[in-house]
């Protein structure tokens, strides 16, 4: 269980109005080689007045040890809203379910658990909400790890093909102005990270 406050950066207009939540979060997680599971549910007050709670579980699975770098993954997601806003998209209860596949190319392989890693990765998934909308998800991250707690991540979502991405549905519902995918570089050292 831990604490966490959070900026709204939904589109210009949450940002523009410095909306932020506060809350609490609790977390739990299993990893093996081949398969990872991680759930996370969270409450927070929004300074604004309302208020949302979240509740993701996320899965993945490597195809087996001739395929270890391709991966299938699940991730499902429930948010809910205190009250509706015209200013962002504040469901009073949306359902979406994802589904897809990564593949990752290790520039050297790691041997131990402690190893750098260096790698490249690339994934596709779908999706669709209980209002039948469909989402794409193309992304791409670049990870180097220098040694001493020093990485180098570059996390990229791609712009979709096809359907509806989780940006077009939040400028249906806002009927605003919204950022494109507010991905980022970031420099880590430790558990530390920050925006390059």
């Amino acid at each position: 269980m831990s604490a966490e406050r959070e900026p709204l950066f939904e589109n210009l207009d949450t940002i523009d109005a410095g909306i932020v939540g506060t809350g609490g979060s609790a977390d739990a997680a299993f990893e093996s080689p081949r398969t990872t599971l991680q759930a996370r549910l969270s409450a927070q007050s929004l300074s604004d007045g309302n208020a949302r709670t979240r509740a993701t579980v996320s899965f993945t699975q490597a195809l087996g040890d001739r395929f270890k770098q391709v991966r299938l993954i699940g991730w499902a997601e429930s948010l809910r809203y205190r009250t509706a806003s015209t200013t962002y998209f504040s469901p009073s209860g949306q359902l979406r379910v994802d589904g897809g596949a990564e593949y990752t190319y290790e520039f050297f392989t790691p041997r131990f658990r402690g190893d750098r890693q260096q790698r490249i990765t690339g994934g596709y998934l779908i999706g669709v909400d209980n209002d039948g909308e469909f989402y794409h998800h193309p992304t791409l991250r670049l990870v180097f790890e220098f040694g001493n707690g020093l990485a180098f991540e570059c996390p990229r979502r791609l712009d979709p093909v096809g359907g509806v991405s989780g940006d077009e549905r939040l400028r249906r519902a806002a009927g605003g102005h919204v950022s494109t995918g507010l991905s980022q570089t970031r420099l880590s050292l430790g558990r530390m990270a920050a925006p390059c």
